[in-house]
């Protein structure tokens, strides 16, 4: 996950490692002096303020007998010798840290959390997009599994190709992968994506949706939700956002046939791992749905991204949901929290009055209702 600075976090109590070394280059330039007093008391940790955003750390820095000590135990947290890191816990993630990614991007976290669903064994074939842009600058790239970068239009069409080759070569244990954003893989790339439903290809599709075009400049796409603000359906005068309902890819996916279509959100991971891995059980074409905020394009504080990603599923603004065999079921209750809640942290909402969010409410439950009898 990153932080509000988009480092990406190393410790387990939350603080990224570019906070701390700020934090060193301040209190190597601080004279003894100034601190000696919070030293003294055992309270450090308020000298240092909002840089530790949990009690691990500043407990052992209250420990501290001088300046000297507090400096290497700093260093001793960022290098990874001793201390409650993370370092070791995520050294095989197959998403290296050091991508491009905007701060609270929910495209990297759901890449993140995939990879760690599907292990090595894999074959990843992205469709251009934020994702790709930004973990593949040449000559760097994030990915650690075989990867490779298509057009917008054509990651499941090559997705089939790589699959087809694999089992030419006696290798259908491999997992082959199409992943794309909601403009890439669900507009541009629609075409690609149903015919190989329709070959019923044993390979797994997913969309990270942000609900836009974020790559090139927040343009709407076929996945905005009704009423959204972007920079071609712009709220104004004459205009309250985008004026159709939101693309149900889903029930789209499902259409084809297909032994496994779901739904998932980078707030509940543990949600998000399970469905991966039952696809992966499963023979034939499998379609995963993944609701990924951005917090550039919907506008909102990027430390908010997984707060609002659950905002999402319990104001039933995102349902999470499994389609085996045709069936439909509910994987998560929602709890009814009012969209008013989740649209009012986003300013790409911000022009909606009372009145269009109390029909915007209404819209839901009543979806809802049709789709789960909730």
């Amino acid at each position: 996950m990153a932080c509000a600075q988009g480092h990406e976090f190393n410790f387990a109590d939350g603080t990224c490692c570019s906070t701390l070394n700020s934090l060193l280059t301040k209190l190597r330039s601080t004279d003894e002096k100034t601190i000696a007093p919070y030293i003294k008391r055992g309270d450090i940790s308020k000298w240092i303020g909002d840089a530790l955003s949990k009690k691990t750390l500043a407990s052992q820095l209250s420990k501290a007998k001088d300046k000297k000590e507090i400096i290497n135990l700093l260093k001793n947290h960022i290098d990874g010798k001793k201390g409650n890191i993370m370092k070791d816990k995520y050294k095989d993630d197959l998403l290296a840290p050091g991508h491009r990614t905007c701060a609270g991007c929910g495209a990297s976290i759901a890449a993140r959390q995939i990879l760690k669903a599907l292990g090595k064994n894999v074959v990843i074939c992205n469709a251009t997009g934020c994702l790709e842009v930004t973990t593949s600058q040449y000559p760097l790239t994030s990915w650690k599994v075989p990867w490779i970068h298509v057009t917008f239009e054509n990651a499941a069409s090559v997705a089939s190709g790589v699959r087809e080759a694999l089992d030419a070569q006696g290798k259908e244990d491999v997992t082959v992968v199409a992943i794309g954003g909601d403009g890439g893989m669900l507009d541009i790339g629609f075409r690609a994506f149903s015919g190989a439903l329709e070959r019923n290809h044993n390979i797994l599709m997913i969309c990270y949706d942000n609900e836009a075009y974020m790559n090139t400049g927040v343009q709407r796409s076929g996945s905005t939700p009704w009423l959204a603000s972007t920079t071609t359906t712009p709220a104004g005068i004459a205009s309250k956002g985008k004026e159709q309902w939101k693309k149900d890819v889903p029930t789209i996916a499902a259409a084809h046939h297909i032994p496994y279509v779901a739904t998932a959100s980078i707030g509940y991971p543990q949600d998000l791992e399970k469905k991966i891995k039952k696809a992966l059980s499963i023979k034939g074409a499998k379609y995963l749905h993944i609701h990924s905020p951005c917090p550039v394009g919907w506008n909102f504080d990027s430390m908010k991204t997984i707060e609002i990603a659950k905002d999402a599923v319990e104001s039933k603004m995102w349902a999470l949901f499994e389609i085996e065999d045709g069936v439909k079921t509910l994987s998560r209750t929602p709890k009814g929290t009012p969209v008013s809640k989740y649209m009012k942290a986003q300013k790409r909402f911000k022009h909606l009055t009372d009145i269009d969010i109390a029909e915007y409410q209404k819209r839901v439950d009543d979806l809802f209702k049709k789709e789960f009898d909730i």
